[in-house]
């Protein structure tokens, strides 16, 4: 349900809004599941990463980009 939720906020700030800020939340929030469950979330990290590396290819600011190289390795860090 909560992966719903992350991909229903990278679609809207894709098509809808076209807005990368509120993209952004999405990676913060899964950032913050991360930080927060640790363990408990490890066998998720591929879609999570799925869903960096999908923004990524999309990312046209360099902030943006940024920060989901910085989940990217926040992953890389929980696994």
């Amino acid at each position: 349900m909560m992966f719903n939720f992350i991909q229903k906020i990278f679609h809207d700030g894709n098509v809808v809004l076209a807005d990368e800020v509120h993209s952004m939340c999405a990676v913060t929030l899964l950032m913050a599941m991360l930080e927060h469950l640790g363990e408990g979330i490890s066998e998720s990290i591929h879609q999570i990463n799925h869903f960096y590396i999908s923004e990524l290819t999309n990312a046209e600011t360099s902030h943006y980009k940024n920060m989901l190289i910085q989940g990217i390795m926040m992953n890389f860090w929980y696994d």
